[in-house]
């Protein structure tokens, strides 16, 4: 209900003596003249869309409308309030207000068909609307790109032919188009009236352009913005939004009628018809009357003045927190005690209404003994009322208030045996008018007896966190928790520790990150002593209001654990890109020509990876990082963790003969795996990396290396070719002969005989020959060992420089051996009977050129012996009889 009064100063007689005919005369022609030179003002009708209030009204001058107002001759109030900042335009309505529009067209694939249509038909409205003369009109159309399609102009056809071939496709950027919108009006509007006209189902995705920037760009150049809804289900709260804050209107699904309204409004009404229009923002939707009174002080050589009603909304989401404290002392029982409550508040002063609450307190133990007023209540006269179960409070008049001490309750304490705790909590905490909600957080009183144990208590510094939301982003992020643990006994703690507790969706942030859910705080508490201990929860946005309740839990060896709680309030908002983790279905590092199964996820309505793939799942089997972006039932996009996905090449393992081949029938040869492998399996059976093989054969290896990946080598060919049949040895005098074969070589214990290679040898000296024998293929066979033990010739000597001598002669119980030869020369002599039985005797340099030893010669039966030095260019032999 709107109430209007209007004064109008008036002036009359006052009739008492009779003043002769010339006074009075006189008295009505200055009576007449002020009457004519005064001003009126009339307030016509009052507009609200919260938070703009707009004025409408007439203003006359010695009876002849007044247009040329301005700001300055303006005092305006709302309850009594001055309100210092407005918009005021008076306008001679005699000149035509023609308009100047942009249609600013959504032309993504979100409106194919009927949306796409109803957009054509609304646009071709309010072009129909236009007079085809002085009005003007742009047309863009807008998906993820903005396009004129056609350039202000005022010709109806061309602008119908424009709409006509508005598209269906893509995304839209809607924030961005309006932002654009109001640019293109800007530069090529020439008309006074002028406003952009959105038309889109409100699904942005992707504007660079934010809400604030396209309202205050469309505020500074003031251009309405009049947003259209098109479609049933319509994303309207930011269409709103842009209407409301600059001055448009919103409508949903509009027919013809509604769009030659909509011009009308933009032509007509913004001309306010001779009128003038005061527009100012209130402040605190909280539903009550408010009163305006509108001055023109001094204006037309008077004053003037008039005064209209509205009913504010009522929107308690508006309203914000008055925080009050009171705070908690600790007391002997039987003594007096203070409790402080105190009024937070960030600004300087503050208008205060009328405020009333309940505390409530164990009167068992609390005795109320009175209140003595703070600085914040000051003059203001207190009520207070003892009630069951405490005290009501109320302030019986408004106050201009700061923050601080609001008052002092005097109490006294009980005799108690044992430590008892009793809170102080508030109750029907009311503000009789104003946007903000009274909060007092719990506060009390500890009393103790001269001796107890010791006692923990936790003291939260705000037992209901409120989260604030503005413009998007929301603060604080991540929450500060402080609580105070202390030891409220009489005897000192062990060490204190405190464990949080969270419900689902918080989690530790900041220094807290990842697991410091508990915490050392001290290792011993003193009596009256305390600690504050902080954590740091974050919390997830959603669309609804989230409340957490968080529960701090203190303990000591010797005192008993105690529990605090804390609520976190979190408003609504809109979720930013949610984030989730990709499974897979076995490892990410692979060998060549494994595949490992990604899985975004289901209850999603579309999923796109970064490969171009739009399934849910996604079979890799190539190196790479991986990815996926998800849309919800709900329209949110949710973007997943990278995988890193590592495709390692086979093992090829390399064989290598360790000789050479095509391999000879009496020999083998090793085949040797590259090393650096867990397990190798041969075709043959073995498992070790070398292996050997005497008979041909295509020979192959798997492989197995430290990563898990499987891999074979190329076969390798072993070929046999047939050896040589051993040869045997004949005597003839001093002389050995072999079989019949292609070469030869003759050995003397094992070593080559230099240049004895026919197939007879004429024999140097006693020993053990052998000879090997060789075919054309180069495959060789060496003939068993032959004994020579004695020889023809009484002693052959082959070594220069070298003389070997023994005695006695013949020798009976020892041999003494005397052998000479260049010093520092190697010598081995050894000891040979007729059977060829040999035995090494000494080995070893000769120091200074000749040694000497002795060898005993028990065992040896009587009969010949032969006694051999080798050196490194020969051998010396000396024949010895043993009796």
């Amino acid at each position: 209900m709107q109430h209007r009064h209007s004064t109008r100063s008036t002036c009359s007689f006052c009739q008492g003596v009779v003043f002769i005919c010339f006074a009075v005369l006189f008295f009505f022609i200055a009576v007449t003249a002020s009457v004519q030179s005064q001003a009126t003002v009339d307030i016509t009708r009052v507009e609200v869309q919260w938070p703009m209030v707009d004025l409408y009204f007439n203003v006359t001058c010695d009876g002849d409308p007044a247009y040329d107002i301005s700001t300055g001759d303006v005092a305006l109030t709302e309850d009594r309030k001055d309100v210092s900042s407005f918009s005021l335009s008076c306008e001679d309505p005699s000149p035509r207000c023609a308009v100047s529009a942009v249609l600013v067209l959504d032309a993504s694939a979100s409106l194919a068909g009927s949306g796409n249509m109803l957009i054509k038909s609304s646009a071709q409205a309010f072009i129909d609307a236009m007079d085809g003369d002085l009005d003007e009109a742009a047309v863009l159309f807008f998906d993820q790109e903005i396009t004129i399609a056609e350039p202000m102009v005022p010709t109806r056809e061309r602008l119908h032919d424009a709409v006509d071939g508005l598209p269906a496709s893509g995304t839209a950027a809607i924030l961005d188009a309006a932002y654009a919108g109001i640019l293109e009006l800007v530069d090529n509007g020439v008309n006074q009236c002028r406003a952009v006209i959105l038309m889109t189902d409100g699904n942005d995705d992707g504007s660079q352009r934010t809400a604030g920037e396209v309202v205050s760009l469309a505020n500074r150049n003031n251009i309405a913005l009049y947003t259209v809804g098109i479609g049933v289900t319509v994303q309207d709260t930011e269409l709103k939004v842009l209407a409301r804050e600059t001055g448009g209107r919103y409508y949903h699904l509009p027919d013809r009628a509604a769009m030659f309204g909509m011009y009308r409004r933009i032509g007509t009404l913004q001309q306010m018809e001779g009128e003038c229009h005061l527009r100012y923002r209130s402040i605190c939707p909280d539903g009550s009357m408010r009163y305006v009174e509108l001055q023109l002080p001094q204006f037309c050589k008077g004053n003037a003045s008039d005064t209209i009603s509205f009913q504010a909304p009522l929107d308690s989401s508006q309203f914000y927190i008055l925080s009050m404290d009171l705070n908690h002392e600790h007391v002997r029982s039987g003594d007096s005690v203070a409790v402080w409550m105190t009024l937070s508040y960030p600004m300087a002063y503050f208008h205060m209404p009328r405020f009333s609450t309940k505390l409530l307190f164990d009167t068992q133990y609390l005795e109320f003994l009175g209140v003595e007023k703070g600085p914040v209540f000051g003059e203001v006269p207190l009520l207070v009322e003892n009630i069951p179960g405490g005290i009501r409070m109320e302030t019986l008049d408004t106050m201009q208030a700061t923050g601080g001490l609001m008052c002092l309750l005097h109490f006294r304490a009980s005799e108690v045996q044992s430590v008892q705790v009793c809170d102080i909590t508030a109750e029907d905490a009311v503000l009789a008018g104003g946007c903000r909600i009274p909060k007092i957080d719990q506060g009390g009183v500890t009393i103790f007896p001269e001796t107890t144990e010791p006692v923990l208590r936790i003291e939260p510094f705000e037992s209901t966190v409120h989260v604030v939301e503005r413009d998007g982003t929301f603060y604080p992020k991540p929450v500060a928790l402080f609580w105070t643990i202390r030891n409220i006994g009489s005897v000192e703690t062990d060490s204190v520790f405190a464990t949080i507790a969270f419900p689902p969706g918080l989690s530790l942030s900041y220094r807290d990150e990842p697991d410091s859910y508990t915490k050392f705080v001290s290792p011993s508490m003193t009596p009256f002593g305390g600690r504050i201990m902080t954590w740091w929860p974050d919390y997830p946005i959603r669309r609804t209001e989230q409340r957490y309740t968080v529960t701090l839990t203190a303990y000591s060896g010797n005192a008993d654990s105690t529990t605090s709680s804390v609520e976190i309030i979190v408003p609504p908002g809109i979720p930013p890109p949610f984030s989730f983790s990709l499974a897979a279905d076995g490892a990410l590092d692979l060998c060549e020509g494994d595949t490992v199964t990604l899985d975004a996820g289901g209850g999603f309505t579309s999923w796109r990876w970064n490969t171009g793939d739009s399934l849910r799942h996604l079979t890799v089997g190539e190196s790479g990082s991986y990815f996926c972006v998800v849309t919800d039932s709900s329209g949110e996009t949710g973007h997943s963790d990278t995988l890193t996905v590592n495709v390692h090449p086979s093992p090829e393992p390399v064989i290598t003969p360790q000789g050479t081949i095509p391999l000879c029938s009496n020999e083998s040869i090793a085949l040797l795996a590259s090393d650096g492998y867990v397990r190798y399996a041969w075709n043959t059976g073995d498992s070790t990396q070398r292996i050997d093989v005497g008979q041909a054969g295509a020979y192959r290896v798997r492989v197995l290396d430290t990563l898990g990946c499987e891999g074979e080598s190329e076969i390798l060919e072993v070929t046999v070719i047939p050896a040589p049949a051993a040869p045997l040895i004949s005597r003839d005098g001093d002389e050995l002969q072999s079989t019949p074969a292609h070469a030869y070589q003759w050995q003397l214990s094992g070593q080559d005989i230099p240049g004895a290679t026919e197939r007879i040898l004429a024999l140097p000296s006693p020993g053990t020959y052998r000879v090997r024998v060789f075919a054309e293929n180069g495959c060789s066979e060496y003939s068993d060992p032959f004994d020579v033990t004695v020889l023809d010739a009484a002693s052959v000597s082959s070594a220069t420089g070298y003389t070997l001598s023994a005695w006695p002669a013949p020798v009976r119980d020892q041999l003494h051996v005397n052998a000479t030869g260049p010093p520092g020369e190697t010598v081995r002599v050894l000891l040979s009977d007729v059977l060829g039985r040999t035995v090494l005797l000494h080995e070893g340099r000769l120091p200074a050129g000749s040694m000497q030893f002795t060898y005993p010669m028990d065992g040896y039966h009587s009969g010949p012996l032969l006694l051999l030095m080798f050196s490194g260019d020969g051998f010396v032999v000396r024949k010895l009889m043993k009796e």
